[in-house]
């Protein structure tokens, strides 16, 4: 990086004129400077402003002592980034070295690309503070930056490679729009200097961007480099900004130049087995930690991770701790890649890396191998070359490589720190690792805590004591407890005390039965329900009887207070089952369903069937549970002694679920052969249906033509009846009106009766269009039509007509067949009191009672009993049997000398 980079500003011959335009430009970076250390020297702000230093840069290393002086000054340091902090624009990025840490805080750190510092090696400047470390030494504790351009990026992050995948440049647009601003992207491709200077252009074929401020600049010139930087936008263009690049570790299809070379191991390490067989060329400086001399091999370990490597040449033995320079290929190697030595040499004597401490899933999934590491833990067995250890996460085999560790007998039961180069051992047949099994090369063993002469010297504890404070604890430290076996299970024992129960591993094999009174030593482990004891170490005491069991309510039966204690409870069998020797019993109470097992070795369950109700008293197991997470129990289940823990209450009635099914299965099968009936029967009925429907419209049809004929024949009757008759008397007195022979007078009588006939039948032809008209079909019609009709007749026989006629009357359909006959049985009626009441008002009464049409017409006349009536004139037996005709009845109520009364009844539709 050019000074231009590393400066604010250019450094002009006359700085006083350029500071001051700087200074008004760059004002709110110089501000925010200013806050974040408001006692900040003003003529360093200044120096730095202008692009020149306060005083000469001295370099320090971190952890060192602080010299004399240097306090307040400039200085430079290196180390990796183990910890970044933002709070705005304020930057604080925690430097570590070997042992020392230092931190160093930018005022503006917005310059710098966040996801490239974590674990990535930078060179800082700024000014030092001194700082006291616990054991009062004075070291360089802390260091301040006014910008960004202060630190550098001298490597990343080695494993940000992979996490990043290539992204061709065509497509980096679409992601940046997707992502938002400024995300990190991994880039291949060619560049090509650029203008102004400082900038490059990158292209890969599918597109192309610029780059500004690229932090390392080994790059081949119009070579195929990687780069890891921020994507921005700016303008039109796309620009990448604060990357980093290396050589394109792998060349596109046809590619014919030299590979790139590597420089750490983790380069080595990232590589598939597929691109390590390329043979890379290699150049590696780093610490040996272990020395392999029949293979002519070493592990050699840089600042990424450790590396294995063979085929030395170099006259110089190797040594465990010596700082090497190792030139060679790539091999992909069994199990991971490695690298064949073509030249190789001493540089001097170097400081073992400080160890790392791998938790339990690093060991397993191999990514520790070849790397520098220290187990603790607790021997639980030593024998000729091999340590095994109970550590916090499990226990592992340690094999070691030292020719003089043929006796390890005095570590045992001894808690111990190994520290050497730990090698994964795997299957050479499947590659697979042998889980729990480790080789650990150059070892060097500390032992922390003797092995103890009396296990229970120790004073006692109760399981209710376990959580209180305890200034000796450890995570070894072994704790010692008094109780007695409720359950034992092999290597897995059930205790209880006054303060409640716990469970034991014993480190040994020991027979234990329930009743035991015991002694324990081990080491206590919460990421269960209950503490339990690992390695425990029992010594037996006496015997009594068991506790009393404790009564579990059905409403709290999932309470890690339970735990590891004797438990009484009531539930349901549901089945029984078992497993090699021992009875399991399937078990439910309300909701919770729950197993009971008793071991083998005893009186085995008698019969008992399903449904039974249950007393249980054994050993209350929680699963699920984790005390150390905070996590409570899920399930549970019971640990039996002996077959007399398990009493029966009540037997299953005979209404059992076994007979309920097979009753309700026959009623199902019944069920469904009666649906199968009723799809028939209904089908059938349908059927039947049908036809009827059939039948019924043809009989509807037929019935619609008869009365339709009947009608029809109704009609022509009385067009012949009413009007054939008038029409012929018309004609006849046409003819005599027309005879010469006869007199004036004559001649004018038959025009007079001609033009009363010629009325009659105009009327009558009325009469058989209203009957016939089907827009008449209701009572409103039959009585404004009545009502006419009434008023004309008796008005020509000068009788007064009066009307009562309902005003609400309903709009009920009454069909042309009614209305016809009710009309000829009106009129017969209208004529009768014309011809024979002598009559002088006629009352007319409409209305609909009862859903009956009922129409009364009334005379003021000589009643029946006063008239004459000649021989065959039967009028009122023909009014009643046209009102019955259509359905109806005729009243008739007369007194003599005061007058009739007919009254109509039709019932409506």
């Amino acid at each position: 990086m050019t000074d231009k980079k590393l400066g604010l500003l250019p450094r002009p011959l006359h700085w006083f004129p350029a500071l001051m335009r700087h200074l008004l430009k760059n004002f709110p970076r110089i501000l925010r400077i200013l806050v974040a250390l408001p006692v900040f020297p003003v003529w360093t702000i200044a120096a730095a402003a202008a692009g020149q230093p306060a005083a000469a840069v001295r370099e320090i290393m971190i952890g060192e002592l602080l010299p004399a002086g240097v306090d307040g000054q400039t200085v430079e340091v290196e180390g990796t980034v183990t910890a970044v902090s933002r709070v705005g624009g304020r930057l604080t990025l925690e430097l570590s070295a070997g042992t020392g840490r230092i931190n160093v805080t930018i005022a503006d750190g917005l310059g710098l690309p966040g996801p490239l510092l974590m674990h990535s090696h930078v060179r800082a400047t700024g000014i030092c503070h001194g700082t006291y470390t616990v054991d009062g030494h004075w070291v360089a504790g802390s260091l301040f930056a006014p910008g960004s351009e202060a630190v550098r990026i001298l490597d990343i992050a080695p494993t940000l490679w992979s996490e990043y995948p290539l992204t061709d440049l065509g497509e980096l647009a679409h992601r940046l729009q997707k992502e938002g601003a400024a995300p990190l992207v991994h880039v291949r491709g060619v560049v090509h200097a650029g203008r102004p200077e400082g900038t490059a252009t990158l292209e890969d074929g599918t597109g192309h961007l610029v780059i500004e401020h690229l932090t390392q600049s080994a790059v081949r010139a119009n070579g195929p480099i990687e780069i890891l930087g921020l994507l921005t936008r700016q303008g039109g263009d796309l620009k990448l900004w604060c990357g980093f690049s290396r050589p394109a570790i792998q060349g596109s299809a046809g590619e014919t130049e030299a590979l790139p070379v590597l420089t750490t191991a983790e380069q080595i390490h990232q590589l598939s087995a597929r691109e390590s067989q390329r043979s890379y060329p290699v150049r590696l400086r780093g610490i040996v930690t272990r020395v392999i001399p029949e293979n002519h091999a070493i592990i050699l370990q840089d600042f990424t991770r450790g590396i294995y490597v063979d085929r030395l040449t170099s006259a110089q033995r190797p040594q465990v701790g010596d700082y090497w320079e190792i030139e060679g290929t790539t091999d992909p190697g069994e199990y991971s890649p490695f690298v064949h030595a073509t030249a190789d040499r001493r540089r001097g004597l170097g400081y073992l890396p400080d160890p790392l401490r791998p938790s339990w899933d690093q060991m397993l999934n191999g990514s520790m191998h070849c790397q520098y590491v220290e187990l603790e833990g607790f021997v639980t067995a030593a024998r000729a070359n091999q340590l095994t250890l109970f550590t916090r996460a499990g226990r592992v085999q340690i094999t070691l490589d030292d020719p003089s560790a043929s006796d390890l007998k005095p570590y045992e039961k001894a808690i111990v720190r190994v520290r050497g180069s730990l090698f994964n051992r795997w299957d050479t047949q499947t590659g697979r690792i042998r889980i729990g099994e480790f080789f650990v090369g150059a070892p060097t063993i500390f032992i922390d805590q003797e092995p103890l002469g009396d296990l229970l010297a120790a004073p006692i504890k109760r399981v209710s004591e376990l959580l209180l404070f305890d200034p000796h604890a450890g995570p070894f430290q072994r704790v010692r407890v008094a109780g007695k076996v409720v359950h034992a299970d092999g290597p897995l024992i059930f205790l209880m005390d006054e303060g409640g129960g716990l469970r034991l591993r014993l480190a040994a094999p020991k027979s234990l039965a329930p009743g035991d009174l015991v002694e324990a030593t081990g080491f206590p482990e919460w990421s269960g329900p209950s503490p339990e004891l690992q390695e425990a170490a029992v010594h037996l005491t006496g015997h009594a009887a068991l506790p009393a069991p404790r009564r579990i309510p059905s409403a709290h039966l999932l309470r890690e207070e339970w735990d590891s204690t004797l438990v009484t409870l009531e539930a349901e069998l549901l089945q029984t089952s078992r497993e090699g020797e021992a009875d399991i019993l399937q078990l439910q109470n309300g909701v919770h369903r729950f197993v009971a097992r008793l071991p083998a070795g005893g009186a085995a369950l008698p019969s008992l069937p399903a449904g039974s109700r249950l007393s249980l008293t054994g050993v209350y197991v929680g699963m699920g549970g984790n005390r150390a997470a905070g996590r409570p129990i899920d399930a549970f289940e019971l640990r039996l002694n002996t077959a007399a823990d398990v009493r029966v209450i009540a037997r299953p009635a005979w209404w059992t679920i076994s007979r309920m099914l097979a009753v309700i299965g026959l009623l199902l099968g019944v069920l469904f052969l009666a649906l199968l009936w009723i799809r028939q029967l209904r089908r059938q009925v349908e059927e039947r249906a049908g036809q009827l429907e059939r039948e019924i419209g043809e009989r509807q049809r037929i019935e619609q033509e008869r009365t339709l004929e009947q009608e029809r024949s109704r009609v022509a009757r009385d067009l012949h009846d009413e009007l054939g008759a008038g029409l012929t008397e018309v004609g006849m007195l046409g003819a005599l009106a027309r005879t010469s022979s006869l007199p004036e007078a004559t001649k004018e009588r038959y025009l007079a009766e001609l033009t009363d006939k010629a009325r009659q039948l105009v009327a009558t032809l009325d009469e058989i269009v209203w009957a016939v008209n089907p827009r008449y079909d209701s009572v409103g019609s039959i009585a404004e039509y009545f009502s006419l009709y009434a008023q004309r007749f008796l008005e020509l026989a000068t009788v007064r007509c009066r009307l009562d006629i309902a005003r609400d009357l309903p709009e009920h359909l009454v069909n042309s067949k009614m209305r016809h006959g009710l009309f000829l049985a009106f009129k017969e009626a209208l004529n009768n009191i014309v011809r024979h009441a002598r009559a002088s008002e006629v009352t007319l009464t409409l209305a609909v009672l009862d859903r009956q049409l009922v129409l009364t017409v009334t005379d003021n006349g000589c009643g029946l009993a006063a008239v004459d009536q000649a021989p065959g004139q039967d009028g009122l037996a023909g009014i009643t049997e046209r009102i019955r005709s259509v359905g109806g009845r005729c009243l008739v109520e007369s007194t003599p000398g005061t007058g009739t009364s007919l009254r109509f009844c039709i019932p409506l539709p």
